[in-house]
């Protein structure tokens, strides 16, 4: 998926939604550093969608992971 969308973007944020399944948000980032593009880590989603739309400046901003994750991101825009 990395070498799909990373193309596209411009930098990257990650973080470890409180699943025992996750990915660990630095892993992910190491992931996304070492195929060239930058990439920081939040604390938890609605920080890292903050941190997101800040980087995007009125640009596009672009949530993947699991379902469980996509909610969670629909939470931080009151969207349930």
């Amino acid at each position: 998926m990395l070498d799909i969308l990373l193309p596209l973007a411009s930098a990257c944020v990650a973080v470890t939604p409180a699943s025992p399944r996750a990915l660990a948000a630095e892993e992910l980032c190491a992931a996304v550093r070492a195929k060239g593009t930058a990439c920081e880590t939040a604390e938890s989603v609605p920080a890292g969608v903050a941190r997101a739309r800040a980087l995007a400046e009125g640009g596009m901003v672009c949530a993947v992971g699991s379902l469980y994750m996509a909610g969670a991101v629909r939470g931080c825009f009151g969207l349930h």
